[in-house]
């Protein structure tokens, strides 16, 4: 009988334990995933949004207030993309060189192209880069945070409040798990931050470092279909981190504030992702380019539809799911302009949640049964698909050709009483010049081709 080498085994079992201990920090059961409001989260703040509807799908404190740390520098991401200046050298000053926290170690005086920056910012969480990039584009830390509140407000993002780029501890510098979903959400219809926050790792060339700049986002390695975002930790805001993973045509988004340790970022984040594709999906309900019609005072009036319309849904028992739709237009009287963009249409859940799209109005035609329609009569709404394009343009002649008779009918009648009320007037005056003439009152002055006239 041959004995097992003690060393050899002893590494086995390191190993083995190893390999047990890592699955269950790192990947939480099916079990966890599906009993979501047992799991005992340690974020305090959470919200799961669905990325392409904004429709919320599990919440903890989604309102309440807490300090974001580093997952600000989305915010400053964002508007650093957004600015057009991603070309422009960045001097990097003295503020920025001094920047505690992460680091990518800018020199005083270093010049870096905007777009370096960013990836600085958003992979290796430099605050130095974060400093650099508000000071050249805000003129001060001080006047890029009021951008970034504006910017906030813009999105929706109403209980944020921020005073710098970084999120380096401010007592003035907080937001909500709600608002933080909303700015991920908006940042990632961008398709230049997507590629951003996907890139694991980078080499990066400075003056003063040479070295890779490598994501702190682990779930780009651990969870399939990870599109993003940042992670963030002070002592005060604790563990903080948005996710955002995509699977199947549905993207979902992830806030955790106030967690207690790193590891638990991974692992209540994987557990509300699974959770989300479990149970959810994103689901196309109606196509941009339909055609939407709504009937008013005897006249159809056609508009079309500017961008898909999504719901989420779940995925069992969708085919219970009912909505109601109506136009909220602008102005929601005719007459309308052609290819103005005139309002929503507006899709609405038995559950009250609502989505909409923004339409176009297109034309208007003349109901067959216009003289039966009274003047209050309550608007329909219908959508139709008119996909084949004979029959839009069969429409459309027929727009023009009613229209031409109903012009030159409209011209015909104003002519009829402009004529009808000459003649009334004519009548009336001879006929007063004779009542006058017949009593004296009145008569027409001689004329003489003679002069002077005779006394």
């Amino acid at each position: 009988m041959t004995a097992k080498h003690p060393v050899r085994c002893c590494l086995q079992w390191i190993l083995i334990i190893s390999i047990i201990l890592t699955s269950i920090g790192t990947f939480p059961s099916a079990l966890q995933a599906s009993d979501i409001d047992q799991y005992p989260f340690t974020a305090e703040g959470i919200v799961l949004m669905d990325a392409k509807t904004g429709e919320i799908l599990y919440s903890k404190n989604a309102e309440q207030t807490f300090y974001p740390a580093s997952i600000t520098k989305i915010m400053t991401a964002i508007l650093a993309l957004e600015s057009g200046q991603l070309d422009e050298l960045v001097v990097t000053s003295e503020r920025a060189r001094h920047a505690i926290g992460n680091r990518i170690y800018l020199a005083e005086g270093e010049e870096k192209p905007l777009l370096d920056l960013v990836y600085g910012l958003m992979l290796n969480s430099g605050n130095d880069a974060a400093i650099a990039i508000a000071e050249h584009l805000g003129g001060s830390v001080e006047g890029f945070a009021e951008m970034m509140n504006a910017k906030a407000k813009e999105i929706g993002a109403t209980n944020t409040h921020f005073v710098n780029p970084h999120g380096l501890h401010d007592d003035d510098h907080y937001t909500t798990a709600q608002d933080m979903a909303k700015i991920a959400q908006y940042a990632l219809r961008n398709p230049l931050f997507r590629q951003i926050v996907t890139t694991k790792t980078m080499p990066w060339f400075g003056e003063e470092w040479h070295s890779s700049l490598v994501n702190t986002n682990r779930l780009l390695w651990d969870y399939e279909g990870t599109t993003g975002v940042k992670t963030g930790y002070t002592s005060a805001a604790g563990q903080t981190f948005v996710a955002s993973a995509e699977r199947e045509g549905t993207e979902l988004i992830v806030v955790l504030l106030k967690a207690s340790q790193r590891n638990n970022l991974w692992q209540e984040a994987i557990v509300l992702l699974d959770y989300g594709f479990e149970h959810y999906e994103t689901v196309k309900v109606r196509s941009k380019g339909e055609y939407v019609t709504e009937t008013l005072y005897g006249q159809e009036h056609v508009f079309q539809l500017e961008q898909d319309v999504y719901m989420t849904l779940p995925k069992n028992g969708q085919e219970e799911i009912q909505w109601d739709e109506h136009l909220e237009l602008t102005y929601p009287t005719p007459p309308f302009v052609k290819n103005m963009l005139a309002g929503h249409l507006v899709l609405t859940r038995e559950d009250d949640v609502q989505v909409q799209a923004p339409v176009r109005y297109l034309y208007s035609r003349e109901l067959p049964e216009a003289t039966n329609v009274s003047a209050d009569a309550k608007a329909s709404v219908s959508t139709q698909s008119l996909d084949d394009e004979n029959q839009l343009f069969v429409a459309v002649e027929e727009l023009i050709d009613n229209g031409t008779k109903k012009s030159i009918v409209s011209v015909m009648a104003r002519w009829w009483y402009l004529s009808l009320f000459v003649i009334l007037a004519i009548y009336l005056y001879r006929r007063r010049r004779r009542k006058r003439a017949a009593t004296g009152t009145w008569a027409p002055h001689s004329r003489s081709n003679h002069w002077p006239p005779a006394s």
